[in-house]
């Protein structure tokens, strides 16, 4: 029995290692695949999570949003903020990172598959141990190789989708070893079930289906568990129920988990929840499709999805509805008789109900399916078992397994090849955007993201806005957020790489159209409209947004714009127009906030030389220079001016000598080139500084000769 139980273990050993093998074999080429959306924003813009050094503190603040204000699937942050204290940026170890958790939650599938083929209710029905680890075999292969989990493991921010998984099917596990052996330590299990439970939520919400998967199992396969001890098991059953619902709940409060403020986002949708219930039904046959039909074309980051409006319109609508209907009642009233087709069926559709019904999230995603689709495999490799055991009651037993062996090798080939062709579609920004304008041409996103992609590491400018341009005409996920983002890009395109402030003028009322209670695209028309003269019209936006906002406000993520730095503003708008008290009066206001300081100093220096304080003026402008991390040429301007102007001669010469010996004179007179027209820099006089820079370079000249 011993050796029996030691071969069972090393033939386990075995299949796992075969298993981890394929899986990094089919995801190799995944490695270097970059950044793309929302890594962005979780990973590389999301600051807690950049560890540089390990203590409680450092370790602590990986678990918030940026705004530090509430909890944020901890467990995955913590992932990354590991995995950026190890290698930055560097895309390869979070690959490989994913890569390991999707072999792990494998292993672990391959476990609960061998472990319910040896649960009460199947026993019986599977009592050679070598089929059971090749049914958990193949039904695993086929989950872990199929290119539908590319999306959950490629895409780097989904680990918080893998590790939900995984950590759910650890608990899947624990819990049938706890139930399946008669030990006295069963509590132990049942507690570290708790602690599972507790980071499979923490890494992503979807993950508290847990309990009614567990559930689910119970009353499918372990009914039948110890009948002359069913009340102790029925109480210690409950009791982890309860223990489970009570730790859910103290999560949910943790995490200030508000469900009805989730339907709010239906505000900014196309869709209403009417519609997105039709809708959803027809994504999830969708997903059974892309499944049972692994055609690598029909993998994409996005699905051009026409909404449900009614029972029948699309027509496919009730069609799907009545589909789903159908396997579930096939499921309910069929589980004594086809237990494992059963469990399959309702943990796939049961596993989709938060992301896949009331919650206003985007309609179609391919990784929601990682978890749900554990088991879809599971009745197949059963049912083929089952035949080729009548096979083996023929005159020739063993003539059905080469052919039932080619063709499984033939599956695994075609998935494995699937895989490895859409991990080449994740490579870089312009390959997956690229592929999905191929393959959901009527989405905005795409034509977003390759804009994106081309004006960031190709400088290709006009071919951005080509595609920018495209994005407009498209329909976005959201009603505002697609077409606000993309109006704010050609903005800044614009003004960056065309200096047309003219034409970004026009985008940037377009955005505040879109989104008039922003103030991004408000300040950057402020700024525009000083560019090209328009004062009055830049104290109007300024004015708006000192009546909208206190003292502080947020203006983007990781930015925080002042009252001061408006007040600043203000002030150079007054410096403009020779309103020189109104200016110094903007200043002073402004200067009573520290953190503004380095841009409120030359504002008032520069306001306080115009009415001849030329003194207080230069004490400011020095102070300023003291809090610049580098030296400020612009400053340096501003104290040269302010001593020509106060006939301060040996000042004069001074800062031109400074000038001319610590900045590249090609960077001088070009900034004065800047300077002669229309700027959002304070007026200064740009030739009486050349004349003194040019004067002072000739005096430099003569002593040396």
């Amino acid at each position: 029995m011993k050796i029996q139980e030691n071969i069972f273990k090393l033939q386990n050993f075995h299949f796992l290692a075969l298993l981890s093998l394929l899986i990094f074999g089919v995801y190799f080429n995944s490695l270097n695949s970059s950044w793309h959306f929302d890594d962005v924003n979780n990973i590389l813009e999301n600051k807690n999570i950049h560890l540089t050094e390990i203590n409680a503190a450092s370790l602590s603040k990986t678990f918030y949003h940026w705004d530090y204000e509430t909890l944020y699937r901890p467990v995955a942050c913590l992932s990354f903020a590991l995995n950026w204290y190890v290698g930055r940026d560097i895309v390869t170890g979070y690959h490989l990172v994913n890569i390991i958790f999707h072999i792990i939650t494998a292993c672990f599938l391959y476990l609960v598959i061998l472990s319910l083929l040896g649960s009460p209710r199947l026993s019986s029905k599977y009592p050679d141990t070598t089929v059971r680890q090749y049914i958990a075999f193949s039904a695993t292969v086929l989950w872990a190789l199929h290119p539908i989990q590319t999306q959950a493991v490629t895409y780097i921010v989904q680990r918080m989708t893998i590790l939900a998984a995984m950590f759910s099917i650890i608990g899947i596990y624990v819990y049938l070893k706890a139930r399946l052996n008669q030990g006295k330590m069963k509590w132990l299990s049942y507690l570290s079930i708790l602690v599972i439970y507790l980071l499979a939520f923490g890494s992503k919400e979807n993950a508290i289906l847990l309990l009614g998967s567990l559930l689910l199992i119970e009353f499918i396969f372990l009914q039948k568990i110890s009948t002359e001890n069913a009340y102790n098991n029925r109480l210690i059953y409950l009791t982890f129920g309860l223990l489970i619902g009570v730790a859910g709940y103290l999560v949910l409060s943790l995490f200030h988990f508000d469900i009805s403020s989730l339907f709010h986002g239906y505000e900014s949708r196309f869709f209403s929840l009417t519609e997105r219930l039709l809708t959803e039904p027809r994504i999830l046959v969708f997903y059974l499709s892309q499944i049972f039909y692994p055609v690598t074309d029909r993998f994409s980051i996005e699905h051009d999805i026409v909404i449900s409006t009614s029972l029948f319109q699309p027509w496919t609508t009730f069609g799907a509805i009545s589909l789903i209907a159908a396997l579930l009642l096939f499921s309910v009233f069929c589980f004594k008789k086809y237990p494992i087709l059963a469990f399959s069926i309702i943990f796939f559709f049961y596993n989709h109900i938060i992301e896949s019904t009331i919650f206003p999230l985007e309609l179609v995603f391919e990784h929601r399916n990682y978890l749900p689709s554990f088991f879809l495999f599971f009745p197949f490799m059963a049912g083929i078992k089952n035949i080729t055991s009548r096979f083996a009651q023929s005159k020739q037993p063993g003539s059905y397994f080469i052919p039932i062996s080619l063709v499984f090798l033939l599956v695994v080939l075609i998935l494995s090849l699937g895989t490895y062709t859409r991990n080449l579609a994740w490579l870089t920004e312009k390959s997956l955007m690229t592929d999905a304008i191929d393959k959901a041409p009527n989405k905005s996103r795409p034509y977003h993201g390759l804009a994106s992609y081309l004006l960031r590491k190709e400088q290709a400018i006009d071919e951005a806005l080509f595609f920018y341009n495209l994005s407009l005409q498209k329909q976005g996920e959201r009603k505002s957020d697609n077409r606000y983002q993309t109006l704010l890009e050609i903005s800044k395109i614009y003004v960056i790489f065309k200096n047309d402030y003219k034409s970004a003028i026009q985008f940037y009322k377009q955005a505040i159209e879109v989104k008039p209670e922003t103030l991004v695209p408000r300040m950057d028309l402020a700024i525009s409209l000083i560019a090209t003269g328009q004062l009055d019209d830049a104290l109007e936006q300024i004015d708006i947004m000192l009546a909208k906002r206190g003292v502080d406000y947020k203006l983007q993520k990781h930015e925080t714009i002042t009252r001061a730095y408006l007040l600043n503003l203000q002030a150079l708008i007054f410096l403009k127009q020779n309103k020189t008290d109104m200016a110094l009066n903007a200043c002073r206001e402004a200067l009573q906030y520290e953190s503004e300081q380095k841009i409120t100093l030359p504002n008032l220096g520069f306001a306080l030389s115009k009415t001849k304080e030329y003194i207080k003026a230069e004490n400011y402008l020095q102070k300023s220079l003291s809090l610049e991390p580098s030296k400020n040429l612009f400053i340096y301007f501003l104290l040269l001016e302010n001593s020509i102007n106060a006939d301060y001669f040996e000042k004069t010469n001074e800062y031109s000598t400074y000038i001319i010996e610590n900045f590249p004179l090609k960077s001088v007179f070009s900034t004065l080139k800047l300077l002669e027209g229309d700027s959002v820099f304070q007026p200064v006089d740009p030739y009486l500084l050349r004349q003194a820079i040019m004067k002072q370079l000739n005096i430099i000249g003569n002593t040396v000769n």
